[in-house]
């Protein structure tokens, strides 16, 4: 990852949007969706991972959704085809796609703002310590 904390600015790279499964928070507890019931968007604006399915959004917080603003985001965590975004209020979520190609189209759009991004191993240890 080209991008580290205290480097500022952004560069207009439009916007990625791809299909995955992801771990969010549930009304009780956690949940998780698969393939293709998940869709990360990141755009100039920010970024979002929302729930596909209106049963799923029922089930999970915040209307099965994690968004936020660029400036709402704490740290974006990457390893080969998962990322675990990390929100300053709090809130997080562990997306995981198919393919590293299409993960790495979002992280392209990450990468052009004031996000703080981390290479990780795996993201495992998310879901191990309960999403935090």
């Amino acid at each position: 990852m080209r991008q580290e904390s205290g480097l500022t600015g952004h560069r207009d790279v439009g916007a990625a949007s791809i299909l995955g499964g992801a771990s969010f928070p549930a009304r009780f507890g956690w949940m998780s969706a698969t393939w293709p019931f998940v869709r990360a968007t990141a755009s100039n604006s920010g970024i979002s991972i929302r729930l596909r399915v209106r049963l799923l959004r029922r089930l999970a917080r915040d209307d099965g959704e994690v968004a936020s603003e660029w400036p709402g985001v704490n740290r974006v965590e990457v390893s080969r085809r998962a990322m675990l975004l990390y929100l300053r209020d709090g809130r997080s979520c562990r997306f995981v796609a198919l393919r590293r190609t299409a993960l790495m189209r979002i992280v392209d759009v990450i990468s052009a703002h004031d996000v703080e991004l981390r290479r990780v191993r795996n993201t495992l240890g998310w879901i191990l310590r309960g999403g935090s």
